[in-house]
């Protein structure tokens, strides 16, 4: 195992990390995470309910449905495809969950969201390298070690792409 490919195993080797968890409402049942785009909130109601009952690939259709609906209607289709790669990744898909990270950081570059880009692409150089894109991998690092450089990057990424990547160097 060459170093590259030893730090980006330790420094990246936790799961994908997940946007906030499920919130519960005044009877204790689980409502689907918020999402910023009210023209699907259905849909994304929807596709948390089948991920909930275990059908996960009805899930993650829906999830793409809903990042095409807003990509057509002009807005930011971020939680859905994100949520499509958390689906991916349950499912061991890794390869599958990288491409659509790395979607979920075009989208944000597009729509002017650096701190996501900048997570979404952290989270694609490990599942590349997990699927033995290596190339692919170390492209995603060089280029969240460029974006965190930049003042729209808020201090609570760069500390945790810094913690992630001081922990695995203190592993090897």
């Amino acid at each position: 195992m060459n170093t590259v490919t030893m730090m980006l195993t330790f420094a990246l080797g936790a799961t994908l990390a997940v946007p906030a968890g499920p919130e519960v409402d005044g009877n204790g049942e689980l409502l689907p995470p918020s999402v910023a785009s009210p023209c699907c909130e259905a849909d994304m109601a929807e596709a948390f309910h089948l991920r909930l009952a275990g059908e996960d690939r009805a899930a993650h259709r829906k999830y793409h449905a809903v990042a095409k609906a807003q990509v057509a209607a002009g807005e930011f289709p971020g939680e859905a495809l994100w949520q499509a790669a958390e689906v991916s990744h349950s499912q061991g898909r890794m390869a599958r969950a990288a491409r659509e990270l790395d979607e979920v950081a075009r989208q944000a570059r597009e729509f002017g969201r650096p701190n996501l880009e900048v997570r979404a692409l952290f989270e694609a150089t490990y599942l590349h390298h997990q699927s033995g894109r290596n190339d692919l991998a170390q492209a995603r690092l060089a280029r969240v070690e460029r974006l965190i450089t930049s003042p729209e990057v808020s201090d609570e990424v760069r500390v945790m792409v810094a913690t992630r990547l001081t922990t695995g160097r203190a592993q090897v």
